[in-house]
Order: structure tokens, then sequence, then C-alpha cells
């Protein structure tokens, strides 16, 4: 975004989709992008005390296209998103930090990482956006 006076008007309309209210989501500027902690327990769990991939690739999802509505001020959807998990995420405290990798004006594509708790790397997304009307 351009001004840090437009950020609190981001950060208050992230919490307004169900979803991010479902993940107990919050959104923060980060160097790279924004960074997105959530706290997810066993109504997320697919195996004891591991995390759905769909909770994984939700929360990275959510990072690369709120990367992408910070950087621009414009809604985004998701047209195509490639999830590679790369170790078991745990239940509990996560970190997804989304990047934009380029923006224009028909397409968008962005990326994230998600971490757990002790920083390990447990997923990555690459993704192609579409600006909504």
């Amino acid at each position: 975004m351009d001004t840090d006076d437009a950020w609190p008007r981001l950060a208050q309309a992230f919490t307004m989709p169900g979803m991010h209210r479902l993940l107990d989501a919050r959104i923060t500027r980060s160097r790279a992008g924004v960074t997105v902690d959530a706290r997810l327990d066993d109504r997320f769990e697919s195996i004891p005390g591991r995390l759905h991939g769909g909770a994984v690739a939700s929360l990275l999802d959510t990072a690369a296209t709120w990367a992408l509505i910070a950087e621009t001020s414009r809604f985004f959807t998701t047209v195509d998103l490639r999830t590679d998990f790369l170790r078991p995420a745990r239940l509990g405290s996560l970190k997804a930090v989304g990047e934009v990798l380029a923006a224009g004006g028909s397409i968008a594509r962005a990326r994230a990482s998600l971490f757990d708790e002790s920083g390990n790397l447990c997923a990555v997304a690459t993704g192609t956006f579409a600006p909504v009307a």
C-alpha cells in the first residue's frame, strides 16, 4: 500500500472474511510483504497432531493473496495455486509469509512460505491471481 494510513484499513478488511476468523488469523507487515499468524487446533487435524493439507494450503493462499492486496490496494482471487508440502505441520502456532512476485493489470503472481512455531519451513506455494472487478 502506498501510505502507512492505508494499513489500518487493510488490517481491518482482513478480519472480515469468515475463513480468516475460522483460522484465527492475524495479518502484519513484513519485510517480504505480509505475515499471517494463526493458531490452529484439532478442528484442522488430519492425523493425530498434524494439520490437514487443506488448512496448510488455505494459510498459504491467504498470505500470497493478501501480499498482493497490501502492495496494490486491489483485491485478487486465486486462479492457480501450486503447493509443495515439505514436512508435516503440527497443530499450534503457524506463520505464513506472503510476497509479491509480479503484479500486472490483468494477472499477478505471488508466493508464500509456512513455518511452524519452531521456525521449520513446512510448505511453500506459488500462485497466479486475477484482480477482482
